[in-house]
């Protein structure tokens, strides 16, 4: 799943009214500018945050990948080509709204170094549709207090639901595997031999499946991929998935500076320890949740 940001001051009444985003493929000198090409990249599932007026209005769930659509009907006053690409989405209205002015100090630093929505004083940048950084699209999720319109978990599980394009199986297993059931949690189960992964606890009714790159931000692929998974005991679990602790490429813990080393002891972690048996393949995953969930 990934995040995006869109500017639509002028057509954002046309495309809520239609429950779609749209840019032209090309420019009045035929070119692509990046911020239209991203249309294309947009995959079910993701959110998106509508920007107008300064402000983040709307956050929107894809419930289609992009694909190539002629030029819908705008009120607006627009003399684009034709020839564009869609994605179908459900808008859900924040309230209140988030003043970008108010987001700026904080997210500046979490926005990717090209192509970012802002400039470096926090003004908007010239364009429609930007990627965000995971950590940038978490952080506006946290600030809208989404949770009651729904998370970006439960949409993209949702989008997973709603799909004619994935077979029922797998649709199956890609639910339960977000909340560590089914045949993810078997493969890991058999992966690491029934015992925690880091301290070798073997009361498999106490251990806790872990997506490494969390299940939000993976593919489906990724979703399912046993490499992509920790087995912990409660407190390791926790820990983990909050970004208080991760991992080395070695295995060694590493403790974030917003947990005290007394209260890791609390919890029963033990600063020295690491993941017993590491394979290579686990190697992107940590550093993913090293870059993007890891408090350091």
């Amino acid at each position: 799943m990934a995040y995006w940001w869109v500017f639509q001051n002028r057509t954002y009444d046309d495309e809520r009214r239609g429950g779609f985003l749209w840019a032209p493929i090309r420019d009045a000198g035929g070119q692509t500018p990046h911020h239209w090409a991203t249309v294309s990249e947009v995959r079910a599932g993701d959110l998106i945050f509508s920007c107008v007026d300064q402000q983040i209005c709307a956050m929107a769930v894809a419930v289609s990948d992009g694909y190539h659509s002629p030029r819908p009907d705008f009120r607006a006053d627009v003399s684009w080509d034709t020839a564009g690409t869609r994605a179908d989405v459900e808008y859900r209205d924040l309230a209140p709204v988030l003043p970008v002015a108010s987001l700026v100090s904080e997210l500046r630093t979490l926005l990717p170094d090209r192509y970012s929505p802002l400039n470096r004083l926090g003004s908007g940048n010239q364009g429609y549709l930007f990627r965000l950084t995971p950590r940038a699209g978490r952080f506006i999720v946290d600030r809208a207090a989404i949770d009651a319109i729904g998370t970006g978990d439960e949409a993209a599980e949702e989008a997973i639901r709603r799909s004619d394009t994935i077979e029922r199986t797998t649709r199956e297993a890609l639910i339960k595997s977000r909340i560590g059931q089914g045949a993810f949690r078997e493969a890991l189960l058999n992966l690491w031999h029934r015992q925690c992964a880091v301290s070798g606890l073997a009361r498999v009714e106490l251990l806790r499946v872990s997506h490494i790159k969390p299940w939000r931000d993976s593919n489906n692929s990724e979703r399912l991929d046993s490499y992509n998974g920790l087995l912990l005991g409660p407190a390791y679990d926790a820990a983990f998935d909050a970004g208080l602790i991760s991992f080395d490429d070695d295995g060694r813990l590493l403790l974030s500076r917003a947990l005290s080393a007394d209260d890791a002891a609390c919890l029963g972690l033990s600063l020295s320890s690491r993941i017993r048996t590491l394979h290579s393949n686990h190697l992107s995953y940590l550093a993913y949740h090293r870059a993007e969930v890891f408090k350091p």
